[in-house]
């Protein structure tokens, strides 16, 4: 009794991970597009620290 009691447990515990692996997605995320760039852009000169 006892090892048909594990047995069902570990079935339903590998069973619910299938479940998760191949079921459809549920993100949540907000679909927000590109974001613009609001930065100052490179010039190719990097400042020299004082010493």
């Amino acid at each position: 009794m006892f090892l048909l009691h594990k047995l069902g447990q570990m079935v339903e515990y590998i069973s619910e991970a299938a479940i998760t692996i191949f079921s459809p997605n549920d993100d949540n995320y907000p679909e927000v597009g590109t974001q613009p760039f609001e930065g100052e852009s490179f010039d190719g000169n990097i400042p020299k620290k004082a010493a």
